[in-house]
């Protein structure tokens, strides 16, 4: 990535490269905290939605699982192998972008090249934890009052 690309990304200025620029859209940054997944999980599958011209999102998601909007919007990509593995790594590589900034970044760099498992992992670990700190803070609060 040249230098262009990697300052606007790692300063977290928004659009990293031209492919997405030209769109509008910008790829958020995940730095690792909890109470930032939800939200951020939200704006990249919407960014997957419909990057450079066609959904990516399937790449990452069990289909079956989501909304029917988003099936509906899979529904006609056609692809052949080759499409999944060239898709797989853009995915990867938006991936590796997103949490270039954060401890949340050894998931991209373990699965360089599985973005499902990559996302996959960064959403059970990091949601695991979300509910083990909402189950602490509600013994500590119980805690409080005695």
């Amino acid at each position: 990535m040249d230098e262009e690309r990697q300052g606007g990304m790692m300063h977290g200025q928004g659009k990293f490269n031209k492919g997405t620029k030209d769109l509008g859209m910008a790829l958020l940054l995940f730095k690792g905290n909890q109470k930032d997944l939800k939200s951020w999980n939200k704006k990249f599958k919407t960014f997957l939605s419909w990057s450079n011209g066609k959904p990516y999102i399937y790449v990452i998601v069990d289909l079956a699982k989501e909304s029917k909007s988003i099936q509906d919007l899979c529904k006609g990509t056609k692809l052949s192998r080759k499409d999944f593995e060239e898709d797989n790594f853009k995915v990867s590589q938006w991936l590796q972008m997103a949490l270039a900034d954060g401890s949340a970044l050894i998931f991209a760099e373990k699965h360089d090249e599985d973005s499902w498992l990559c996302y996959q992992e960064l959403l059970v670990i990091y949601q695991n934890n979300e509910e083990k700190l909402n189950w602490l803070q509600e013994l500590w609060n119980i805690l409080k009052t005695i």
